[in-house]
């Protein structure tokens, strides 16, 4: 019978994962780390550091970056926090990804749809795994298809997401499983560790619901900051700066929020365009009409409403919907309103064959 080794271990410099997180334990406990967390998350700053911390002596590569730069895995973690996900590995949010010396910031698909149900626009959003697919028409998004819906399928021939949205607007997106992860192994740096190959559907499917939202979803505030901090070394806290963000590959597809439309800042027309008749080139361009001063009961907004209605011209219509949202959004002031007063003259004169 084998006796078992009761002699006392020698005791020794501890191992670079323990130092990491003897490092990282004590970093999170500073003053400014904190506060940090604390304006972030009130209250529940604590819970999360602590999470944070379970994260990082689970994982020996993030202990190891803990020990030579911890301020990579704080910064990581803030976008976790500051868009109030979780990071726990297996709720699958959000994830902080070992890569060389430092950690990145990594959402996951239920991370997006968290971001999209807050905001109160979404109706309806699924994500299923594709086993057996009979049809898909990616022009009119029919598809055929047999589901997995609890997601319990090992190797999914293909991944569907749809949403639709509270005012009547849907989408519905497809991609087989290879696509997917050939996107993957061409974009992350990170394929070969991590989710990608712990959590590979998941990471798949995180892949159609970015992509899918990024061209079709609504750009809120917080989903701005995730699609800039997804994949990313957080370089700098402030994330207006140039330099605050470095994304692992080249070619990384970090969607960019549309520009919002842009305030009107002068309106004019030419009642009588140039004519094009040889005869008539000639000819002088009788003048727009001088600008007057509107009504006082003249309202911009519902008077835009009522002229979009009766607007006959496709060019006049797209010229009046920058024109009508603008009102929406950012009121008129008297030069604007002044210009925008003599165009919806010119406007009615034109739809009545003045």
């Amino acid at each position: 019978m084998v006796k078992p080794d009761l002699q006392p271990q020698t005791q020794g410099e501890d191992k670079p994962k323990d130092k990491g997180i003897v490092k990282f334990s004590s970093i999170i406990k500073l003053p400014n780390v904190q506060e940090q967390f604390k304006n972030l998350l009130k209250e529940r700053s604590s819970q999360f550091l602590a999470s944070v911390l379970n994260v990082v002596t689970a994982d020996q590569n993030l202990s190891r970056i803990a020990q030579v730069n911890s301020a990579s895995i704080i910064k990581a973690a803030a976008q976790a926090a500051a868009l109030d996900l979780p990071i726990d590995k297996n709720l699958g949010y959000a994830w902080l990804i070992p890569y060389g010396n430092e950690a990145q910031f990594q959402m996951g698909w239920k991370g997006f749809v968290q971001l999209c149900l807050r905001t109160g626009i979404y109706k309806v959003m699924s994500l299923a795994y594709v086993v057996n697919l009979r049809k898909w028409n990616p022009l009119t998004e029919e598809l055929d298809a047999d589901y997995d819906e609890k997601l319990n399928t090992k190797e999914p021939v293909g991944f569907a997401f749809h949403f639709s949205t509270v005012n009547g607007f849907q989408k519905t997106a497809y991609m087989t499983r290879e696509a997917l992860l050939n996107h993957g192994k061409r974009f992350s740096k990170a394929f070969n560790s991590g989710p990608w190959q712990t959590d590979t559907n998941a990471m798949c499917a995180k892949t159609l619901v970015k992509m899918t939202l990024s061209k079709w979803g609504y750009m809120s505030i917080e989903m701005q900051r995730a699609f800039k901090v997804d994949q990313a070394v957080i370089r700098n806290d402030d994330l207006d700066k140039p330099d605050a963000v470095s994304y692992e590959a080249p070619g990384e597809e970090v969607a960019e929020a549309p520009e919002p439309v842009k305030p009107v800042i002068e309106v004019t027309a030419t009642v009588n365009p140039p004519a094009t008749d040889e005869s008539k080139k000639d000819e002088p361009m009788e003048d727009a009409p001088a600008e007057e001063a509107p009504p006082e009961n003249f309202n911009a907004t519902s008077e835009m409403a009522t002229l979009k209605q009766r607007m006959v011209m496709a060019t006049s219509t797209k010229a009046l919907n920058g024109i009508y949202h603008s009102s929406e959004t950012m009121p008129f002031n008297e030069t604007q309103k002044k210009s925008l007063y003599t165009w919806y003259q010119a406007e009615l004169k034109r739809i009545s064959g003045v």
